[in-house]
């Protein structure tokens, strides 16, 4: 009988060999002690047996030399089978130092390196940043994806769209599959990791979500990936499109409609202002947006429901562009704070704040508690305007919404009106 037919299969074993593994792994032999408190009692007296010793000495210790083991092992009939091997094939694996794993990885790493330079030449510039890392990891998971959705990514970069093109569509396009690309699968999560780096530019910190960065940098390419449910709530404001006003921006401004502008149709504009003067005013609540109209028909006026879409980002670029300059007002808690931080710092010199101060925040009669984990966004805020205002949230501790201040932020509009 081989040393492995005998230890195999055997618990008592499994569990010494395991811990010999870490043992060898730190120190490069055996070496120190080994536990016995996860051993059962049957499995102390197999020991013992195995020991030569009374089964009583192993019950009253805790701890026993590996050297004893060893021992043990050199007067059995196997010692002419060296005894690491045999754990190896016990536990199905090999016995590596620390240094010997990291050289292994290294080796490892520098071999797909390699490949990516060599089967990938147009994603080979990743390996030049650490932007390759991403890429190993999914290979290591599963290498036959990963290199199959290397190999669809690699013609997607060679092929980028010159005009504007769904990402439905692209997919389709270069795999024959319309979802390949899509940006909760691995694909498409690898695929945006590498138009990143190809554009080389830093996410936006807190002045744009995730999400719409991920639009955002689509779209750098000619990719869209929704361009209809994505749009900016708007009112009183006029586009041109080839140097003339486009007529249904020009009939709703006429007719006082109201209207979801879908950044499809926001691409294809500019010279986004309002029908009289240059002052916009932004709001973060429809409610709100709607209480305004009632009693400003002709305000212009966007709503950001609550969130900032891409649509959103691109109308307000176009209409700073256009020499707009941007009021904006949000709810007095630390998301609308952030929200009034990211487009303070988006539009540097563009935008005033509307009631975004300590008496609008008092008179809206803050009473919604704040969780310790909601009033740590505050430390977020960097627009000097907004500070004094997020330090008084964060003594209170309430959050105000702007419903309670609808009456006192259009009486600013009317006093600005006037001047």
């Amino acid at each position: 009988m081989k040393a492995e037919d005998y230890f195999n299969g055997k618990s008592l074993y499994i569990k010494l060999f395991r811990q010999a593994r870490q043992t060898y792994r730190r120190y490069g032999r055996l070496t120190g002690t080994f536990r016995l408190d996860e051993l059962l009692d049957t499995e102390k007296q197999q020991l013992a047996a195995f020991l030569s010793v009374p089964a009583f000495r192993i019950g009253e210790k805790k701890r026993i030399r590996w050297s004893r083991f060893e021992e043990a092992y050199a007067a059995s009939r196997f010692a002419s089978e060296p005894l690491v091997e045999v754990m190896e094939h016990v536990l199905g694996v090999s016995f590596r130092t620390r240094s010997e794993i990291q050289a292994q990885q290294a080796s490892n790493e520098d071999r797909f390196r390699q490949r990516i330079k060599s089967d990938f030449p147009v994603l080979s510039f990743l390996c030049d940043m650490d932007a390759w890392k991403p890429l190993y990891e999914w290979y290591t998971e599963n290498k036959k994806e990963a290199l199959d959705g290397l190999h669809a990514i690699q013609k997607a970069m060679t092929r980028l769209p010159e005009k504007l093109t769904r990402l439905p569509y692209f997919s389709h396009r270069i795999t024959g599959n319309p979802h390949t690309f899509d940006l909760n699968g691995r694909v498409g999560k690898i695929f945006l990791h590498v138009l990143h780096v190809t554009r080389k530019r830093e996410h936006p910190n807190g002045a744009m979500s995730r999400t719409e960065y991920y639009h955002d940098l689509l779209l750098a390419f000619n990719l869209v990936r929704d361009d209809i449910m994505n749009f900016a709530s708007v009112n009183g404001l006029l586009a041109e499109s080839g140097g003339k006003v486009h007529p249904m921006w020009r009939a709703a401004a006429e007719t006082h409609v109201s209207w979801n502008v879908p950044l499809r149709h926001l691409l294809d504009v500019e010279n986004i202002y309002p029908v009289h003067g240059k002052e916009v005013y932004l709001v973060e609540n429809s409610g709100v947006f709607s209480t305004f109209l009632d009693a400003c028909p002709n305000l212009p006026l966007v709503c950001t429901n609550g969130q900032f879409r891409l649509a959103t980002w691109l109308l307000l670029e176009k209409m700073t562009a256009s020499g707009c300059t941007l009021h904006y007002s949000g709810d007095y808690d630390p998301e609308g704070l952030q929200m009034a931080d990211q487009v303070l710092r988006r539009f540097d010199g563009c935008v005033r704040l509307w009631g975004m101060d300590l008496d609008h925040y008092l008179a809206s009669h803050p009473a919604v508690p704040l969780s310790r984990q909601r009033l740590l966004k505050l430390n977020t805020i960097q627009s000097d305007g907004l500070r004094p205002l997020a330090a008084q949230l964060q003594s209170i501790k309430r959050a105000g919404y702007q419903e309670a201040v609808s009456g006192m932020l259009l009486e600013k509009v009317k006093e600005e009106a006037a001047k």
